[in-house]
């Protein structure tokens, strides 16, 4: 059974778009767009999102793997009166504390399947799409 939620949405986001954890753990449905005929993500573009500096409010392209996993059908399944993507993580907890929180959570989830690796910590995810491509060949 795959249970379609933070902890398994959250993780691919941040790897496949290099993004910061906190970006993605505030994103809305609506920023869930088209944009030149592009399925398309935005970033920190509202003013109701907290970023951490002015060029970290962008639009990504959806990357094709995260439409091939049925994250797109994810997004429109959601009931209509849920704003935010990711609520759970959010619920009572202080903006600065939301990501330290959800990667403390996806930690004891790792440990409890026995991937936990101690050395690497979830933020090591938003390198590691940045590793894979500059060691493509030019």
């Amino acid at each position: 059974m795959i249970v379609r939620d933070a902890k398994y949405w959250v993780p691919l986001l941040v790897m496949t778009l290099g993004s910061r954890i906190l970006e993605v753990l505030q994103l809305k449905k609506t920023d869930l767009i088209v944009q030149d005929g592009v399925l398309s993500l935005q970033l920190g573009i509202t003013a109701e999102h907290r970023v951490k500096t002015s060029d970290s409010r962008r639009v990504l392209p959806l990357p094709q793997l995260l439409i091939d996993v049925g994250f797109v059908d994810w997004v429109h399944s959601l009931p209509a009166n849920q704003r935010l993507l990711f609520p759970s993580p959010a619920k009572g907890a202080d903006i600065a504390a939301i990501s330290g929180n959800f990667g403390k959570q996806l930690k004891t989830l790792f440990t409890h399947l026995g991937i936990a690796d101690w050395h690497e910590d979830f933020y090591a995810l938003r390198k590691t799409m940045s590793s894979a491509l500059e060691s493509q060949p030019k």
